[in-house]
């Protein structure tokens, strides 16, 4: 009997691709908003017992360099003759274009752990969705660990074709990751559950009610007019 039958699809993934990027110190007398006129991003590093530096990224090779990366790879920035290990901390974006305006790098010590959050993949197909209608709930997009910034990982990927049947639920402390990653979330966090298909009667909309209505009321008006006439034929 298996006890946790979901304890081996829930593996963490490392990046095992060099990422490396170039940024420029960037002169603060030139506006952020002149900067993303030239494709460039505004960033800053930062690190305890390390002086910030304004930079500047060009936003095509920082655009690729997050998507593989993300905020839980360590990347190296090169800033002139200089070179940083970094995370990807913090990414902020227009709220309408939804374009990169601003981010911010995280300078880490390989010998001193970090904290990162990790995103979670599902990955396969659930049986219980085609068996039973079941629809997959997921409940968690990212897991927090710490580990050393070298064994940290790209994202946590969870295969979910093990969900034959209704009510079957995965948790963090599903999750089986190197022992020299250490899992903040709480264990008992839901990561994705199969929930029971929706059964109840779709409501009619507001045109089909009033279409409803129309015809009841349509239908006693005739009524009426049929009594009415009827009596005038006893008289």
């Amino acid at each position: 009997m298996l006890i946790n039958p979901f304890k081996d699809s829930c593996l963490g993934k490392k990046n095992m691709e060099k990422l490396e990027l170039v940024a420029e110190v960037r002169d603060n007398k030139i506006s952020a908003e002149d900067i993303r006129d030239q494709n460039k991003i505004p960033a800053e590093i930062y690190g305890r017992g390390f002086d910030n530096k304004s930079l500047s990224v060009d936003y095509l090779t920082f655009e690729k360099a997050l998507a593989k990366a993300g905020e839980s790879t360590l990347v190296d920035l090169n800033v002139g003759s200089e070179g940083f290990k970094v995370l990807i901390h913090d990414v902020q974006y227009h709220p309408v274009t939804d374009k990169i305006l601003h981010v911010d790098f995280r300078r880490v010590r390989l010998d001193e752990k970090v904290k990162a959050e990790v995103p979670i993949k599902l990955l396969g197909e659930a049986p219980a969705v085609k068996e039973y209608g079941g629809i997959v709930n997921e409940a968690l997009e990212f897991v927090e660990i710490e580990a050393f910034p070298a064994d940290l990982i790209y994202e946590i990927e969870i295969d979910i074709s093990g969900m034959s049947q209704l009510g079957d639920k995965i948790y963090v402390k599903d999750i089986k990751l190197p022992e020299t990653i250490t899992i903040i979330t709480t264990p008992d966090v839901l990561i994705a559950g199969m929930d029971e298909p929706n059964l109840k009667e779709e409501k009619p909309t507001t045109e089909e009610s009033a279409d409803s209505t129309e015809v009841v009321n349509d239908k006693k008006g005739d009524d009426k007019a049929d009594a009415v006439s009827e009596k005038k034929d006893k008289k």
